[in-house]
């Protein structure tokens, strides 16, 4: 369990902006990381039990592309695959801000460095949403 409330919406514009197109993630790694994402870290638990094949199905991908998906995610370090079996999988799920891959020198990826803390990511951050509004605008 998180011991921080998730603020969604840095979440969801830090994936988006920075670690998708930082990591040249395809449309079925950015499917699984966002149903992953979802049902780990937006709910409070960094850790997410998952079936490839159920999530699979649910995203209309088959269950190669999905498992592909998965290992390409943990190579990246989205993702920490803790267990795997038939049975299930189960993976540690990393905020976009703690992947090694996204380094500060690209443009967005500076806006989270000067954010300063690194729990800006949570409710409470105030000044970053400003911050990448003056980015967008340059």
């Amino acid at each position: 369990m998180l011991n921080k409330e998730v603020n969604v919406k840095y979440l969801w514009i830090q994936f988006e902006d920075v670690l998708a197109p930082a990591l040249g993630l395809t449309v079925k790694e950015r499917a699984v990381y966002s149903y992953l994402l979802r049902h780990s870290l937006v709910v409070g638990n960094a850790r997410v039990p998952f079936a490839v094949t159920a999530m699979a199905r649910t995203l209309s991908v088959s269950p190669m592309a999905a498992r592909d998906a998965v290992r390409r995610l943990d190579d990246l370090g989205a993702l920490r695959v803790v267990e795997r079996s038939k049975m299930g999988h189960v993976a540690d799920m990393r905020r976009p801000e703690k992947i090694r891959a996204v380094r500060p020198g690209k443009k967005r990826a500076s806006i989270f460095a000067e954010a300063g803390d690194p729990a800006a990511g949570y409710v409470g951050s105030d000044g970053f949403l400003e911050k990448l509004g003056a980015a967008e605008s340059d």
